[in-house]
This record gives C-alpha cells, structure tokens and sequence, in this order.
C-alpha cells in the first residue's frame, strides 16, 4: 500500500513538473516572438513662426560695430525621422531651418536723426542624428536623445552694412531630455547646447576672428497633444556665439526667440 501511494505520488509530481515546463516554454516563446518584432519607423514634420532678435558685436581696426535687431517675425521648418530598435533605444535623425521675415534694421554708425533701414536675412540650419533612450515608462515617461550634428548661422544683408556678411558653422552636441505627462497628452523637453564654431566670410577676414570659436545655448519646450497625430508646440531658445579677437574686442553673435508651431506625427511597421 505505501508503495503504491509513493508511486503515485510521484507521478503527480511529475505531470506537474510538465506543465510547468509547458508553460514555460510557451511564456519563453511568446517574449522571443514579441523581441522579434520587426522596428517601428516614425516621421515627424512641423512649421513654425514666433519672434526673434539678434545681437552682433563686430570688431574692426577702428573700434567695434555693435548691431542689434528689435524682435522680428521667424519661421521655421523642422523635419524628423526615426527607427524604434527595442521597447527602450531608437536611433533618431533631425534637420531644423529658421528663417527671418520682413526683417530691417538700421545701418550702424548712423544717428538718430536718419530713419532709413535696410533689409536683413537671418537664416540658422541644424542637422542631427543619435541614440534615443526611454528612462521611465510611467508614470511619468522620460526620455533622454543624444545628438551630434552640425550647424550653420548666418546675416547677409541687401545693401552693404557696417555689419558685412558671414556664416558660422561648427559641430553641434545637443543632449534633449523629454518628460510626458498624462500618457504623452503634455510633454516638456529641455535641451542644452554646446558648439565648437568656425567664422566664415567677413566675419573671419574682416573681424580677425580667431578660429575656432565657442557657442552655447538651449531650448525649452512644451507639447501639448491636440490628437494623436497633430501637436502645438511652444517653445523659447537661445544661442550664444563668441570668438577671440586680434583687436580689442571679441566677436559676438546672440540668437534668441520664441515660436509657436505645430507638428505631424505619423508612424508604421516595417
């Protein structure tokens, strides 16, 4: 009788020991299925306008040209693309245009008595690409995108200024952390810059420039979700340029402003 009790016994313990194993396996199957999954591709495009202004500190042989802008109308287009590889790390790339609209200034070096003004283009070209990485899923989502891009920001104007015209391009770091609130319905996202910048046309020839040169700056904004593939976007920003001098004087270029834009959202699986 005891061996047959200890017989069956053991049997039980076996039939369990194979479900258990059964369930297992499927559970083992079903996260390998889920890891398989082929990468979610995403795209994002936005417009923007919003006001902004520029400082300019130029210097010469004969002393420093110092221009400054009141706020003048900008917009932007902002382009976006970027591959999901796990639930947690995507690869994302960027491209960002700015632009200034309607905008004059006037000559410096003039008194105040003179009224004429002469036509300005602002123009600011930045393009990106990193690693994306996802913090926290909930419940409030963080998330952090290293990039590393290059930059160009320039002032060219239509008739000959004190202020000739130049470029400054340079490498461009810009870590960007990004917290939704609400499921994603609001999100704010902060995002420091560092630059080592190169000075091109007469900024260089004309300024004795010394290259190269430093920048510093960053944006804040805020997302607010209106459906799930459209976005309003308030943002302000601010970038700061300086080069050593042969003269006394340093070059300087500040760019700040802020915008409102909207923004397309769309994604798919490959």
């Amino acid at each position: 009788m005891e061996r047959a009790t200890s017989s069956g016994r053991r049997r039980r313990l076996l039939c369990a020991f194979v479900l258990v194993a059964a369930i297992g396996g499927s559970r083992a199957q079903a996260q390998s299925s889920g890891d398989n999954e082929p990468p979610v591709l995403s795209a994002v495009i936005g417009a923007g306008a919003g006001v902004a202004s520029r400082l300019v500190h130029y210097p010469t042989a004969s002393g420093l040209t110092r221009l400054a802008t009141s706020a003048y109308p900008a917009i932007d287009m902002h382009l976006g693309a970027g591959v999901l590889l796990t639930r947690t790390v995507s690869v994302d790339a960027w491209a960002l245009y700015r632009t200034s609209v309607g905008l004059h200034v006037s000559p410096p070096g003039l008194n105040d008595d003179d009224k004429s003004q002469v036509p300005l283009r602002a123009d600011d070209v930045r393009i990106g690409a990193g690693p994306g990485i996802r913090v926290l899923p909930a419940p409030v989502a963080l998330s952090l995108q290293l990039s590393a891009g290059w930059m160009f920001r320039g002032l060219r104007a239509v008739t000959v200024l004190a202020v000739p015209a130049y470029t400054l391009q340079g490498p461009l770091f810009r870590p960007e952390l990004r917290a939704e609130f609400e499921s994603g319905l609001l999100s704010l996202t902060i995002a420091p810059e560092l630059l080592a910048l190169f000075a091109s046309g007469a900024a260089r020839n004309g300024s004795g420039a010394a290259q190269p040169g430093i920048g510093a700056g960053g944006e804040v904004s805020l997302d607010l979700r209106v459906i799930e593939a459209l976005h309003l976007v308030l943002s302000y920003r601010g970038s700061y340029a300086r080069f050593v001098s042969a003269y006394p004087a340093h070059f300087i270029d500040v760019d700040h402003g802020d915008r409102k834009s909207t923004r397309l959202n769309s994604s798919h699986i490959t």
